[in-house]
């Protein structure tokens, strides 16, 4: 008895270890950081994605979650922005919200760590699935978790969050083709939610799009079996079932994130705009030689982006020993297709992936932007190096259990000799020392250590108590009560990420956080004119956008950028050059070290508007190059008049006083100003036009004394109310008809869902209960 207890514990011990290895990992990977003594950084060319936007969206989605509200909208980036249609903050995928409890900067971290925890594990229990053997799939799963596209992508953290559950994905469709359970169907739907969730868009459509085709690939192996006409009505259901959950589920989140593509430039996307930054053939040789071309970590990446692509985007590294093992999975592939079609499968999508990869080289993707919807609203065809990087380190896994094998009939056939190498009959022969258990631990080692050498010389750490302190300039801006927004360009110049990495001196990372880049600015809730979203590929209004590049590459007239700013409540501008041009003055200067040339300057625009004003008059102009060309010019005088792009409901009313005058017998009050709910109480003498320096945007309404009033456009950018003399109260508020559908139809599903799993496990649930009721009843004696 004592040796079948002992038994049975070394089994579970063995069927659990796999699982304890990849949970290990990761947090001795990341060391300090899994305490959340250091934060993890990796940057970009512009600054960190990681630190400036994924931080600082933590930071918000955490305030949001301990006030109770949904962060729906934020005044603090892009005048007024729908920050959770932008989705990448992925308010609603389940990690988020579980981590948003922890304090930001931990929960970043922990973020990072659980989806290579979440990669290692799907990884492994799909994997072992179809090698029927764990030491293959942890070999795999090791090589995924750790591989370029996680390590280098890592400031894309909601890209390498849907990037984990692709294996979930396939594992899921696997049981249920292999059980005809449909409880696996409905994960596998849940899976592909919780990817759309997660906040990256492209990685999710492309991840439904590969899916697609395996699933095609498992009805395939189910007519090889014979079993398509048992199979196929299930099946169908099952896509049903799967279509059903993945949309109802994440409509909460992909409703809002539709509506808001509608408004900004990726609907103008060219074929060429989406292969700009291409997968040269040249970076074949990284496979082998990851920093062959360098490394952004130490600033040594000079290659011409444009003709050789940016490095995080093409690293495709999976280990020089699993590179080693390719041939012999493929050699398998080919040998035993007849047994087991996976390899061959992955082979396949390996080729596939690689040739969507080169992009431009190949006439391949090219027809599936022209002819599949979706397509075209994406960039960077090099991240299909997912699924190559997955498939490769699947046929890896398949090398390195042929490996063993082989050696471990080398070690039977010799274990009783010394190890040696004889030659006899021009033949080489080898005797393998070790068991095949140390061998596993030799394989396993030398591609953990091999992966772990690429990532630490890819990922920094800096002090969370160093990077979390508050900035000098942050302190100067708080000391200012109005309501202003500041406009920060210091990302254009020099940025110390991009020439010096983030790998060597940490001090140069800490100082730049003095220019309150977009969108640090959130994490003190101080509002900026720009987002950090716009320049990096995220989502952004399209007129705020073209405004912007204007202003930075086209407009020359000091006067009339002054203007314009200040038109959009930007009081005080952020800048590394000496001067800061007409009618602005210089207020602070910071000295951010040697490695910068200039000094930090901060210059407060005496063209600065308020938040919210009042105006005796309005001209409508309904095309917006017009609009555009009246806003940059000498005779458009905002204080006075509001450009509206259709007209009011009474006629245009006309000054009749001195503007002084107007200004002093109308008076404007705000009440309240938070998020998307903002209260305004007047006291009006004069018609005329209440102007509100907030992105006008399908969802926000407006009420003024209770009744509801139409929202103009106004000035480009920013929304305006007719309004009449009285006293009134004018309550505006975000109110996105695209959320609340979704939130319905989310939460219809969610209840559905357990509906339906009842239903399906009732009968089984029963009997394990009238089973276990006579295991209990006492037996009866004569």
């Amino acid at each position: 008895m004592k040796k079948n207890k002992i038994f049975l514990i070394f089994l579970k011990l063995k069927n659990i270890a796999p699982f304890l290895i990849i949970i290990l990992l990761p947090l001795f990977f990341f060391g300090k950081a899994t305490l959340g003594k250091d934060l993890i950084v990796a940057g970009d060319f512009s600054g960190s994605d990681l630190l400036d936007l994924n931080y600082p969206l933590k930071v918000a989605l955490s305030e949001s979650i301990k006030n109770g509200k949904v962060p729906l909208w934020t005044p603090y980036l892009s005048n007024g922005f729908p920050l959770l249609a932008e989705g990448q903050m992925g308010a609603f995928y389940p990690p988020n919200l579980l981590l948003a409890f922890l304090p930001p900067h931990l929960a970043l971290n922990h973020s990072i760590i659980l989806t290579f925890i979440l990669a290692g594990i799907f990884t492994f229990l799909y994997t072992r699935s179809i090698f029927n053997s764990s030491f293959p799939a942890l070999v795999t799963a090791i090589i995924f978790m750790f591989s370029a596209f996680f390590i280098a992508r890592i400031k894309h953290l909601n890209l390498i969050a849907v990037a984990s559950w692709v294996p979930f994905i396939f594992w899921s469709t696997r049981k249920f083709f292999q059980k005809k359970n449909l409880n696996y169907a409905i994960l596998t739907g849940i899976g592909l939610a919780f990817q759309f969730l997660a906040g990256h868009p492209q990685m999710a459509f492309y991840s439904l799009f590969i899916f697609i085709i395996y699933f095609g690939f498992e009805i395939f192996l189910s007519s090889k079996r014979g079993e398509l006409r048992k199979t196929l009505p299930k099946a169908l259901v099952a896509i049903f079932l799967i279509g059903f959950f993945a949309t109802g589920l994440s409509l909460i989140q992909v409703l809002p994130t539709l509506e808001l593509a509608g408004e900004t430039e990726r609907t103008e996307y060219t074929l060429q705009t989406a292969t700009a930054y291409p997968f040269h053939p040249k970076n074949l040789i990284t496979f082998i030689s990851p920093y062959f071309f360098g490394n952004p970590a130490l600033g040594s990446y000079k290659e011409n982006i444009k003709i050789m692509g940016i490095f995080w985007e093409n690293a495709s590294y999976i280990g020089l020993l699993p590179i080693f093992l390719l041939p012999w999975g493929f050699l398998y592939a080919l040998k035993k297709k007849k047994e087991n079609l996976y390899p061959l499968f992955f082979s396949f999508l390996a080729l596939f992936s690689l040739t969507l990869m080169l992009g431009k080289f190949t006439p391949l993707f090219g027809f599936l932007w022209e002819n599949i919807p979706g397509f075209s609203i994406f960039r960077f065809p090099t991240r299909f190096n997912l699924f190559l990087i997955l498939s490769l380190a699947i046929l890896a896994g398949e090398g390195g259990k042929l490996l063993i094998q082989k050696l471990k009939e080398s070690y039977q056939t010799t274990k009783e000799e010394s190890p040696k190498i004889t030659i006899k009959k021009s033949v080489l022969k080898f005797n393998w020392p070790l068991d095949p258990f140390k061998t596993k631990i030799l394989i396993l080692a030398f591609i953990t250590i091999d992966l772990w050498v690429f990532g630490k010389n890819y990922i920094g750490m800096i002090d969370a108590s160093w990077f979390l302190k508050k900035p000098q300039s942050v302190s100067f801006l708080e000391n200012d009560k109005e309501l202003f927004r500041i406009l920060s360009v210091t990302q254009y110049s020099e940025s110390p990420y991009q020439f010096l990495g983030w790998k060597r001196d940490l001090s140069p990372l800490v100082s730049i956080r003095e220019a309150i880049p977009p969108d640090a600015n959130l994490i003190f809730h101080i509002p900026t004119f720009s987002d950090r979203s716009w320049f990096e590929g995220g989502y952004n209004f399209k007129r705020r956008n073209k405004l912007e590049r204007w202003l930075l590459n086209e407009a020359t007239d000091p006067i009339i950028i002054g203007k314009i700013l200040g038109l959009f409540n930007v009081k005080y501008i952020l800048t590394f050059s000496p001067v800061g041009g007409f009618e602005m003055e210089k207020k602070l200067e910071i000295d951010l070290g040697k490695q910068f040339l200039e000094k930090l300057r901060i210059f407060e625009n005496k063209q600065f508007m308020p938040r919210i004003y009042y105006t005796p008059e309005a001209k409508v102009i309904t095309s917006e190059s017009g609009l555009f060309t009246e806003l940059s010019s000498y005779s458009f005088y905002p204080a006075k008049t509001v450009l509206l792009e259709k007209p009011p409901k009474n006629p245009l009313p006309t000054l009749k006083t001195t503007l002084d005058e107007f200004q002093k017998e109308n008076e404007i009050k705000i009440e309240k100003y938070e998020g998307g709910e903002i209260i305004i109480k007047t006291n009006l003498k004069n018609e005329g036009f209440l102007v509100i320096s907030e992105s006008f945007y399908p969802g926000w309404k407006a009420t003024v004394d209770g009744v509801p009033q139409e929202i103009l456009p106004a000035n480009y950018l920013v929304k305006a109310l007719e309004m009449t003399p009285g006293s009134h109260t004018v309550y505006l508020f975000y109110d996105p008809l695209s959320f609340k559908i979704g939130k319905i139809v989310s939460l219809f599903t969610l209840i559905l869902f357990f509906l339906l799993i009842g239903i399906l496990n009732w009968k089984k649930l029963t009997l394990k209960l009238s089973k276990k009721e006579l295991r209990q009843k006492p037996v009866l004696q004569s």
